[in-house]
């Protein structure tokens, strides 16, 4: 009535004013936003906001400082897994954080990359960022920067705070042998945090002080011989 849209969705068409649907309503791994028929998959509560991406839509919000930690990293991965860097984050808070926009890099001016659409870590959940696909693992996100060293090397993520300027989020470094430095990975051996060594709850100091790391025992699910727990506990 005033030259907007009132609109009828993907798969909607409008008769007569009236939204008729071409299709099947479809909210499937939709917590929000359009359900292609004109209708709602839901609203998100104050402070969350709908982010959305081709595998779903989730009702999120940017994370705060101190939310978001990294929990595991390869960065030599064996043959059979292709030498394939990648790393696990884990969200720290108690609602879905969405990482559009975050930049994530290492000691090189060059290894950074800043993510385009949805990027969203579960409440308490984890996500896996890796150089290329992997045979028998799910990856969230396929980047291939950072390119990240066996030792000597730093992994570090901030994101937009809002006002133009970034918020950091983490920065580690590993395998450099200082004192309270994440551990070096091998080849086809992760690190990772250990989960029988955090208090309840835990804080980001607890996940970047090194002492709380260790090498992967457990066998990387499609990965053969190599060692990791990628996207899992």
């Amino acid at each position: 009535g005033c030259g907007g849209l009132c609109g009828c969705g993907v798969m909607g068409s409008c008769v007569e004013g009236l939204c008729v649907c071409n299709g099947v309503p479809d909210c499937t791994n939709r917590a929000c936003g359009d359900d292609g028929c004109g209708g709602s998959c839901g609203d998100c509560a104050a402070g969350l906001s709908c982010a959305r991406n081709d595998a779903g839509a989730w009702c999120a919000r940017a994370p705060a400082a101190g939310e978001v930690a990294p929990s595991e990293i390869m960065s030599n991965g064996g043959d059979i897994c292709g030498k394939i860097d990648w790393f696990e984050l884990t969200n720290l808070a108690d609602v879905p954080v969405d990482l559009e926009g975050c930049t994530v890099g290492d000691d090189s001016a060059t290894g950074t990359h800043m993510f385009s659409g949805a990027l969203v870590i579960p409440a308490g959940g984890q996500i896996v960022i890796a150089g290329a696909d992997m045979a028998g693992v799910t990856e969230d996100y396929v980047t291939s920067k950072p390119n990240l060293n066996q030792s000597n090397e730093r992994l570090w993520l901030e994101c937009p705070d809002g006002a133009g300027g970034t918020t950091s989020l983490f920065e580690v470094w590993y395998g450099t042998g200082n004192a309270g430095d994440l551990p070096g990975t091998a080849k086809g051996v992760s690190i990772q945090v250990c989960p029988d060594s955090l208090p309840t709850p835990a804080a980001l100091s607890d996940y970047l002080a090194g002492a709380n790391w260790q090498l992967t025992a457990a066998a990387a699910a499609g990965c053969g011989d190599d060692l990791g727990t990628p996207g899992m506990p």
